[in-house]
């Protein structure tokens, strides 16, 4: 494999797309074995397969991808150390979402697949769910490296999931430089340090009376808080709080923008769909886009009697029919989700802060750009959904901001990047640049919180040089928690145990009821309910 990918200092771009595509797919095999009864995995896996096929055969022969050693030597280092500041793993200091997201790895690892809980009757009847429970929350990103925990426990588990999470991300850096004919080097810090200007948003609104967090100082806060609610994450800060959902996200981001074709776009939605709902949510208006795109650039190129039979060719692959079944089974797993059903809509903040915040976070930079990315739909997609995007609560939370949003800035992190390389105008440049760089800081913050606080915990002597005061004296802050003051005595996240004992983070969003028997057909038994096991006995899964 390695000859094939790396020939003296070129890059096979067509292995790397398979190596991505074989990465997104193993999860999900892993997935219908643990949670499909057995007939129904078969059947999947074979469809899946035949989808791998005859994607592998259609794949067009693309030009390979020349390179600098030192080039690669410097990704490898750069996102080697980015992903080892993360948290994941547990190598660094974990962020405030790492106690959930521990809970669940745990559970794949220490409970049998399909993961259910039995509860206790009081805490059932305190959440009015059935006395068992599922697992039911996007998992998928962890399942091979749980596979590895059966067999080698929680150190090795931990590993691998480190090393799982660093593929991802080379891949992905590999086809972003790619689509913007860039160093290596230079797409893996456009990506780490591309964010909005959350410092400016900061310095503004800090002496607004009743403004109580971040502040610029010490340069370890969570400045993406300074809009209340509002908030589009870096993609820095999506790795480091939520890498289950950024890297496939960003992966299959990166494919979709660099594919020649449309033949496998619904396939890597349904992919994202299973992976990251809400990413995927996010990436609808992109991959429907290119699907009217295309039907529309074949209506008017194409006889009548032709274009019908291309578009059958081209938009319904049998790929593109695996991405449908893909995505089906995943949202019918998500279905029961105790949270799943709880939406709102409404803005989180003062119509003058909303305008403020998206000036700072995306609009000032979209519309600088705009001049070169007028002919492009998929700009004005991106904006349509960064406007909109605040307005919607999901599952309880302003998480579909956060998430959703994933894709609409990474296309415009793209126009960024074409922008700095085509346009010579210095002034235009020199704003472009200056948006990026304070931009940038918002990250910087992120990775120097992690570096603080784990050399706090490795290195204790060290303590008075890193912002001891502040840790020993730290601010009266009306917040329920400051992230860098969160597990003060651990480097990892580690309260919440398990998803079995209602935690601190948002329990109804990890489980949901069991089915009904209708979908026997697919499932396994022990996620099916019956309320009728026998004449005048019930089920104990009856709410």
């Amino acid at each position: 494999m390695a000859g094939s990918l790396l020939l003296a200092n070129m890059i096979n771009i067509t292995t790397v797309k398979r190596i991505a595509y074989v990465y997104l797919l193993i999860p999900f095999i892993l997935f219908i074995f643990g949670w499909l009864n057995i007939i129904a995995a078969v059947i999947v896996f074979l469809i899946i397969i035949g989808g791998l096929v005859f994607g592998w055969q259609s794949m067009p022969a693309e030009e390979g991808m020349e390179f600098k050693k030192s080039d690669f030597i410097s990704l490898v280092v750069v996102l080697g150390v980015w992903l080892l500041l993360s948290g994941v793993g547990g190598y660094s200091f974990q962020n405030w979402d790492h106690h959930s997201r521990n809970a669940v790895f745990r559970d794949l690892i220490n409970y049998p697949w399909p993961v259910l809980y039995h509860l206790d009757p009081a805490i059932a009847n305190q959440f009015g769910v059935q006395p068992v429970v599922i697992l039911s929350y996007y998992f998928g990103f962890w399942l091979p490296s749980a596979l590895v925990g059966k067999l080698l426990g929680w150190g090795v588990a931990n590993f691998s999931l480190f090393m799982w999470t660093y593929l991802g991300i080379v891949l992905s850096i590999v086809l972003t430089a790619l689509k913007l004919r860039l160093s290596f080097l230079k797409a893996a810090l456009l990506v780490i340090f591309f964010s909005g200007m959350d410092f400016v948003g900061v310095l503004l609104l800090q002496n607004v009376p009743g403004y109580t967090y971040p502040h610029l100082w010490p340069p370890i806060q969570h400045l993406e808080w300074w809009a209340g609610s509002l908030q589009y994450s870096s993609f820095t800060t999506e790795l480091y709080w939520t890498y289950n959902q950024f890297v496939p996200a960003l992966l299959i981001m990166s494919l979709l923008v660099t594919a020649s074709n449309i033949k496998k776009d619904v396939f890597l939605a349904g992919l994202c769909f299973f992976f990251a709902p809400l990413p995927a949510l996010g990436m609808l208006p992109f991959v429907g886009g290119r699907l009217i795109d295309e039907i529309y650039k074949l209506i008017s190129d194409k006889l009548p009697r032709s274009w019908t039979g291309i578009i059958l060719q081209r938009v319904f692959t049998i790929e593109n029919l695996t991405g449908v079944m893909i995505g089906s089974i995943a949202l019918l797993f998500f279905s029961t989700n105790l949270s799943a059903q709880s939406r709102s809509f409404g803005l989180p903040a003062s119509p003058a802060v909303y305008v403020l915040f998206l000036l700072l976070e995306w609009l000032l930079m979209w519309f600088l750009l705009l001049p070169g990315n007028k002919n492009d739909w998929t700009w004005y997609v991106a904006g349509f959904f960064l406007v909109f995007a605040p307005f919607v609560n999901f599952g309880g939370s302003w998480d579909f901001m956060m998430r959703t949003t994933i894709p609409a800035l990474y296309i415009l992190m793209l126009g960024c990047a074409r922008f700095l390389e085509t346009n010579k105008s210095v002034i235009p440049r020199a704003v472009i640049l200056g948006f990026l760089f304070l931009g940038a800081l918002t990250p910087i913050y992120e990775i120097n919180r992690s570096i603080v606080r784990t050399v706090r915990y490795d290195f204790p002597s060290l303590s008075p040089f890193v912002f001891d005061q502040y840790f020993k004296h730290p601010p009266s802050i009306a917040q329920s928690f400051v992230p860098e003051f969160d597990h003060p005595n651990t480097l990892t996240a580690d309260e919440w145990i398990s998803v079995s004992i209602p935690g601190p983070e948002g329990w109804t969003t990890k489980v949901g009821n069991l089915f009904s028997p209708p979908f026997r057909f697919l499932l396994k038994e022990d996620l099916i309910c019956d309320n009728q096991i026998g004449p005048g006995v019930l089920s104990q899964c009856t709410p």
